[in-house]
Parts: structure tokens; C-alpha cells; sequence
């Protein structure tokens, strides 16, 4: 399967999401997870499906075959989102905030990188108040 094809794929999957079609969309991604059984993008969105229908078992088990994939750094803060939100329908809410702060910890990192800084930590110096 080419690149631009698996893109497309991804694509319709995730209107299907977006639209509140989850069913459709657990049923779409699995069966591209069937064609590319070790896309981390793929395993998370078809977590994200059952996720949607509240097929909370199976979105664990389906994310936790990622557990120690290194991820692109997009797909490394929703795993941790949807884990976070997957361990708290569990019911295991120390692991769920864990997850959490892992994720906020990412975005924070991520926001530093991009030149954001919390308004009272800009200095005077440069002219802005604080």
C-alpha cells in the first residue's frame, strides 16, 4: 500500500469519527489494522473506536500492544490521552491521572519548544509587563 492511499484511508476513517460514526469507524479501522497489523497510527485510532463504543476492554488491550513502541511525537501525547481517559473508565484512577500527567507533561514541553512562556514569565526587560 503506498503512503497517499494509507493517508486516504486514515483520512475517511477519521470522518467517520468526527461525524459520530463509530461503529463505522471501529469496523473501518479494523480492518486496516488486519491490512497493517504494526501502524502505531492505525492501533491508536481503532482504540479511540472502541474507546467511542465503549468497548472499554478492548480499547485497552488495543493500546497497550503500543505500550513500548516509541511514537511520533503527535501520536506519543493522544496515546497518553486516550490511556488516561481508558484507565479512568476502568475504574484505575491513579494510573489514569499518571497517564495525564504524562500527557500534560508532553504538551507543556511541546508549547516551551514553540516559544510559548506563561504571561508573568516574560521579563520587563523586553518591554512586557508582567
Amino acid at each position: 500500500m503506498e503512503s497517499s492511499q494509507r493517508e486516504f484511508l486514515l483520512l475517511l476513517g477519521y470522518l467517520y469519527t468526527r461525524y459520530a460514526k463509530y461503529d463505522e469507524a471501529l469496523l473501518f479501522f479494523r480492518g486496516l489494522k488486519e491490512y497493517l497489523p504494526n501502524d502505531p497510527e492505525i492501533t491508536i485510532a481503532l482504540a479511540h473506536a472502541y474507546f467511542k463504543t465503549e468497548r472499554i476492554p478492548e480499547a485497552h488491550d488495543t493500546l497497550q500492544t503500543l505500550e513500548l513502541t516509541p511514537l511520533p511525537k503527535k501520536q506519543e501525547k493522544f496515546f497518553f490521552l486516550l490511556q488516561s481517559r481508558i484507565l479512568w473508565a476502568l475504574g484505575r484512577d491513579i494510573a489514569a491521572r499518571d497517564a495525564l500527567i504524562h500527557f500534560l507533561g508532553l504538551e507543556e514541553r511541546e508549547l516551551r519548544l514553540h516559544g510559548y512562556r506563561k504571561q508573568w514569565a516574560i521579563s520587563k526587560k523586553e518591554g512586557q509587563t508582567a
